[in-house]
């Protein structure tokens, strides 16, 4: 059963919300009625995400979220003044931030405040180098982080090392040129690797080392000429995909080895060149596509 409710702004609500919060509702909806100023929140099943679109707020309402014991914070195009108020909000598990203005100067800062912080994702907002500005002030214990459309171009050599419980990380839609093994945890619990959609030209070698739980990599959309076995030795066979399409592949010999090794259920790509392979799916490759000579 939908709910429909006319809140006043989150910043101006009392406790007297309490009733409708421990009600057994999923999610609730928030949006501007229409040129006024109350708020038009529709709610369904267990209350554990928030959605709050299309709004303008002094910064993120926190503590009616907490008070109401919220999990989950979605925001997307919001306008805010800063990012957050006050130091509640402990329950909140994960925030996801898509096209939020800031009417000032701001910072990341406020994020530290998180503790309980467990998936954190960005999107179409900048964070053109990805370091501490950001990184330092989210939670340790972090474990899914996602960025998408947010121009970002460089990662610092250890910008993700601290996170020793990351299993998911996914920077796409950006302008990624280069990986290196220190951005990541070492060892890691990584299963969810996606760069898709970047600028990425080669792999380092060592870049899937001590990540024996890596199932899925996304690589999609990127300007990648050539993959080496190196680069895969030690999860090859526990990966359960390889999305490769979009990338210049030159399928000489270096790429050899594809074709004596079992695909994984879900492996895509195909070569560009030369010319005579050109469209051939890299899951369809066979030695006597290859004329290899020591």
């Amino acid at each position: 059963m939908e709910v429909q409710r006319s809140l006043l702004p989150f910043r101006m609500l009392k406790p007297k919300t309490r009733k409708s919060c421990v009600a057994t509702l999923q999610h609730i909806f928030c949006k501007p009625a229409g040129g006024t100023d109350l708020y038009d929140c529709g709610s369904k099943k267990n209350m554990r995400e928030v959605y709050l679109e299309n709004s303008s707020l002094d910064f993120l309402p926190l503590y009616i979220i907490d008070f109401c014991g919220f999990f989950f914070l979605n925001v997307k195009s919001v306008v805010l003044t800063k990012l957050l108020e006050g130091n509640v909000l402990i329950r909140l598990e994960q925030l996801h931030l898509d096209d939020v203005l800031f009417r000032q100067e701001w910072s990341w800062e406020p994020l530290k405040i998180l503790e309980k912080l467990l998936r954190f994702s960005v999107a179409n907002m900048p964070v053109t180098v990805l370091n501490g500005s950001l990184l330092n002030h989210l939670n340790d214990k972090l474990q899914n982080f996602t960025l998408t459309s947010t121009n970002t171009t460089i990662i610092s050599p250890n910008a993700l090392q601290k996170f020793s419980d990351l299993e998911y990380v996914s920077i796409q839609d950006n302008d990624i040129a280069e990986l290196q093994r220190s951005m990541f945890p070492s060892p890691a619990k990584i299963k969810y690797f996606c760069f898709r959609k970047n600028k990425l030209t080669s792999l380092p070698m060592d870049l899937f080392e001590e990540m024996p739980d890596l199932q899925h990599i996304e690589l999609q959309g990127n300007m990648i000429s050539e993959i080496h076995h190196s680069t895969f030795k030690g999860i090859w066979d526990n990966l359960s995909s390889l999305l490769l399409e979009g990338n210049p592949f030159k399928c000489h010999c270096k790429m050899l080895w594809l074709a004596k090794k079992k695909s994984p259920i879900h492996f895509t790509g195909s070569c560009y060149a030369p010319k005579f392979k050109y469209g051939k799916l890299l899951k369809n490759l066979s030695s006597r596509d290859f004329r290899c000579f020591r």
